[in-house]
């Protein structure tokens, strides 16, 4: 045998080796994560508040949809349209 059939008969075998230890490995990390329990935090009664919107800032619109008008008034002059002529 000469020194490539060598090299090309251990190239396939550490491979196979190389696959088949990283998949143990990742079968025994899943196991670790697995027995993890996730931790529950439980909020006192009278920290827990619904949802309200901050209605102080300046871009609130609440459930008013925008027209677009503000917008075209504030940057429009900005956009310049290409005319063939």
């Amino acid at each position: 045998m000469s020194r490539n059939e060598i090299y090309i008969a251990i190239a396939p075998i550490t491979l196979i080796l190389i696959s088949v230890v990283w998949k143990h490995e990742l079968a025994y990390h899943r196991s670790l994560l697995s027995d993890q329990k996730p931790v529950e935090i439980d909020t006192p009664q009278y920290q827990q508040k619904p949802f309200v919107p901050d209605t102080t800032s300046k871009g609130y619109l609440g459930k008013r949809k925008p027209d677009g008008y503000g917008w075209t008034k504030k940057y429009g002059h900005n956009i310049i349209l290409q005319t063939n002529g």
